[in-house]
């Protein structure tokens, strides 16, 4: 155990602000780190000292557990937590040398019957969804209603449920806020309060009473979902189906660990019965057509013949970007023909008034999805309005719930009152009141298909006379239709810049990561279409196996056009060449080729495509 003061240099080792030392959740702060090369765990109590004569202290005691103790059921990370509290409480002057403690070797199966008064099952899915599907994700769970106590409940039983039982992944953990130099040590952040900061940009926050999930669920892991079923089948054995009150002053207020009330109220968060039936793969999907479906039997794409010779050009069907100076490279040009020789079903969306492309193909009306979450709200809104929501979010958290889309939100946001309101909430109601109003507006004066019917082919949708914000939600809702319930799709992406900018959020840019990350198992696919890099999103780019590098002037895109092209730089094209590429004519780049090569339009033969390659020798 350690003691240490505000601006002693050991503080900067310790994950915690100096602004919170003297916090009263202080008391009991705990940090799970793992040890993967000795197979141990390291349990950490961070909590007030005695004052001496300089003032106030911290104290730190921190216990190394062989993790087969753990993983056997011998011990619990609990148990543990409580005997260094009572140690730290019998002992507050011990210093130097400390005797070993005991901790009871437990003698039943390890309780998660709290787990459903702290977070929703649909909280719980999507934290298990996104360890699953990429095991470095680092999470935020939060709620403004949850004290220090409630908290450590919560981080014992994921702990105990994700780490130990269905060893998902190690959990680093910690019951408070990290300052910004060990950000990164932690893939499990739970706090009551906002973290904010650009060292907070890779995070995922998940709300703890979620109704519905809001990351899909990952294939082949059913057993996984099926033993979250249990858990909460198990928890509505133990936990009343009425509102649980953490009160000092309710007869059946529920003890903590350290026999003391948590002083908060928690709602149960309770499943809806025909809910679930619909969420059994994943996010709620609305009625979709698909015409033909017939698996693709295409392997490979012909793009077109190299310049200067008749061989043929080949890609894989994969993630693929694009780009060129607009009206100068021949982008579109090039989607169409790929898209009609890939045997897939495409979707592509016309975003610009007066756009002349894609006029062959089967027309789809705009269609929205009935999925409503506050985090694409929220998404939503900082597209609109270039600003953070974090002000406004408890209210939007509250707001979207029973929401089926965003006619009954925007009914919801009307049927209050004002005045029934506190000064706080009347104030945020307002502001959001206004955030909508051009939104719900223009919604209404759009005439929605209530299904998604592809065929196989093109089949385009023309958005082009609505606002910005409309097309994103329009694209985000077909996304998310599309990922879990359908097979062999490419879905194109318009000025990439707009949906997926590079330094802001926008309401489709989630649903896009979802599919670039998770898509290609099914064979579904994201091709993006901008005239430049540098706007773009490169997070979202990572997952581009096709690059397709036209026409470009401006000596920035100049620059990211030839780093993109994966050869020597004595083998790369000089500046010039890339400025004056022609029409048609791209460099095509993936794993296993760098070509030159003349885009074979869809109305064109083979033999007359050749014969024009051949001539493109410079």
């Amino acid at each position: 155990m350690s003691r240490f003061r505000v601006g002693d240099n050991a503080i900067n080792f310790f994950p915690m602000k100096d602004d919170i030392l003297y916090d009263k959740e202080l008391d009991d702060l705990l940090i799970i780190m793992q040890l993967p090369a000795f197979d141990e765990t390291l349990i950490c109590r961070i909590s007030k000292g005695i004052k001496d004569s300089r003032g106030p202290t911290t104290q730190n005691h921190v216990c190394v557990v062989p993790r087969d103790d753990l993983v056997n059921g011998y011990i619990t990370a609990r148990e543990i937590f409580n005997e260094l509290r009572r140690f730290d409480q019998e002992n507050p002057t011990i210093e130097g040398e400390m005797p070993l403690f005991k901790v009871p070797i437990s003698e039943t199966k390890k309780d998660f019957t709290n787990i459903k008064r702290i977070i929703s099952k649909a909280s719980l899915e999507s934290l298990v969804s996104r360890y699953m599907s990429s095991g470095k994700e680092r999470m935020i769970l939060f709620s403004e209603d949850m004290d220090s106590r409630a908290r450590l409940e919560l981080a014992f039983s994921l702990f105990d449920f994700i780490d130990i039982s269905l060893s998902i992944v190690r959990l680093n953990l910690i019951t408070g806020r990290p300052v910004k130099a060990s950000m990164k040590k932690f893939n499990l952040i739970i706090s009551s309060r906002n973290i904010k900061g650009p060292e907070v940009t890779d995070l995922r926050l998940i709300g703890l009473d979620l109704e519905e999930p809001i990351f899909p669920r990952v294939s082949g892991n059913d057993d996984i979902y099926e033993a979250i079923n249990r858990l909460y089948k198990t928890c509505n054995q133990h936990v009343s189906k009425e509102i649980v009150t953490y009160s000092d002053h309710h007869e059946e207020a529920d003890v903590m660990p350290n026999g003391e009330t948590s002083g908060k109220e928690i709602p149960m968060v309770e499943e809806e019965p025909h809910k679930e039936a619909e969420r059994q793969d994943g996010d709620f999907v609305p009625e979709i057509l698909i015409r033909d479906q017939e698996p693709s039997k295409i392997d490979e794409i012909l793009v077109g013949f190299k310049c200067g010779s008749d061989e043929p050009v080949r890609i894989v069907p994969g993630h693929l970007f694009v780009g060129g100076v607009s009206q100068k490279s021949g982008k579109t040009t090039t989607l169409e023909a790929l898209l009609s020789r890939s045997d897939f079903h495409s979707i592509v969306f016309k975003t610009k008034p007066g756009e002349s492309s894609f006029q062959n193909g089967n027309v789809l009306s705009p269609f929205i999805s009935s999925k409503m979450d506050w985090f694409f709200i929220e998404s939503l809104l900082e597209s609109q309005l270039g600003e953070s929501m974090k002000d406004v979010r408890i209210t939007l958290i509250t707001m979207t719930k029973g929401c089926e889309n965003l006619e009954s939100l925007a009914d919801k946001f009307q049927s209050i009152v004002p005045e029934s309101l506190s000064k706080s909430d009347s104030r945020q109601l307002l502001l959001l009141n206004a955030y909508f109003e051009r939104l719900f507006s223009e919604i209404k004066n759009v005439n929605f298909s209530s299904k998604l019917e592809l065929e196989k082919g093109i089949n385009i949708m023309d958005i082009s006379e609505l606002s910005i914000e409309l097309q994103s939600i329009i694209i985000s809702s077909i996304l998310n239709t599309i990922l879990n319930k359908v097979n062999d799709t490419i879905i194109v992406i318009p000025e990439a810049w707009k949906f997926i900018p590079q330094s802001r959020r926008s309401p489709c840019k989630f649903a896009i990561e979802k599919i670039s990350r998770q898509g290609a198992a099914r064979r579904n696919f994201i091709w993006f279409d901008s005239q430049d890099m540098a706007g773009v999103d490169k997070s979202l780019l990572k997952n581009v196996t096709v690059w397709l590098l036209g026409r470009q002037t401006e000596r920035n895109e100049i620059e990211h056009t030839l780093d993109q092209i994966p050869i020597g730089k004595s083998m790369k094209p000089k500046t010039e060449e890339i400025m004056k590429l022609e029409v048609g004519i791209f460099y095509v780049c993936d794993e296993k080729q760098v070509k030159k090569t003349y885009i074979m339009p869809s109305w064109m033969n083979e033999e007359e495509a050749k014969l024009i390659a051949v001539q493109k020798n410079h």
